[in-house]
């Protein structure tokens, strides 16, 4: 039982050119390319902001300047600006239809994209997402097609 583990990390880790002159070491890689210094994004944010904003899209309990607010919380500068200039069409009816992976579903990523759809009993939605300064914003609701 426990050589399954083992051969899984043996699987995943290659030997890397040594950087500093020292001898080789393993390092572990994603099936993207090699590692980097770099953060790792945290995809969970990303699902977060879209999941919120999904179940605030349909929220009929709220104004439209408290709708507005909210949905713009977590929304880039640009995205915000939009919905609070009124750009961004409030849904006049509707609900969201959540799935087995929850209110949304992931469609297409990149490291700093990540479009997630949302099932309606309309239509579905597409909620894109970006990285902005490390952190995970709204950038964009549109019909999923």
């Amino acid at each position: 039982m426990v050589a399954v583990p083992l051969m899984v990390v043996a699987a995943c880790a290659r030997t890397a050119p040594p950087s500093d002159g020292g001898p080789d070491r393993p390092r572990f890689v994603t099936s993207f390319g090699p590692s980097t210094d770099q953060p790792i994004p945290d995809y969970r944010q990303a699902y977060d902001v879209a999941a919120d904003a999904a179940k605030v899209w349909f929220r009929n309990d709220l104004g439209d300047a408290d709708w507005r607010k909210a949905l713009a919380r977590a929304a880039t500068d640009d995205f915000a600006r939009r919905v609070r200039a009124a750009e961004v069409a409030r849904p006049a009816s509707g609900s969201l239809r959540p799935t087995v992976t929850g209110a949304v579903a992931p469609r297409r990523s990149s490291p700093e994209r990540i479009e997630f759809v949302a099932q309606t009993d309309t239509a579905p939605l597409l909620f894109v997402t970006v990285r902005v300064d490390g952190a995970w914003r709204l950038a964009d609701v549109r019909g999923a097609t």
